[in-house]
């Protein structure tokens, strides 16, 4: 009897978590999906726009260009939102750890920092994590 309440009871677990990670995992791909026609929503009307207004070839790829650019830029916000978001739960040495680790690969392709790492590890660190 206890074993059979058991099964039952992982049955039941199990269901719930595949059902959490079903659900999940639908919400991220219409993210996903809402983000992209965003985009082309964007570029269809810029698109559209430039073609019913017989705007010059030249203006018109400036247009388009900006249009792929900004897109760009809007993501890498969004990106950067999330990061700050990440970084503001962590404790302070564990956000500079992951900060050093994070941005110091990006500062050493420069032998100036490279010297300034092998001096003083913890200026360093105070470089990547507070200056950057």
């Amino acid at each position: 009897a206890g074993e059979r309440a058991f099964a039952v009871c992982h049955v039941l677990c199990s269901v719930v978590a595949l059902a959490s990670l079903v659900s999940k995992l639908t919400t991220v791909l219409h993210n996903m999906q809402e983000i992209k026609a965003t985009k082309v929503r964007q570029v269809t009307s810029a698109r559209r726009y430039l073609e019913d207004h017989a705007i010059s070839t030249d203006l018109s790829m400036s247009v388009r260009k900006y249009v792929e650019w900004k897109q760009v830029v809007d993501a890498k916000r969004h990106h950067n939102a999330d990061e700050n978001e990440l970084l503001q739960i962590l404790p302070r040495d564990l956000r500079r750890a992951l900060l050093d680790e994070t941005r110091s690969p990006l500062v050493l392709k420069h032998v100036t920092f490279v010297a300034f790492r092998n001096c003083n590890s913890r200026f360093f660190q105070r470089l990547c994590c507070d200056s950057l």
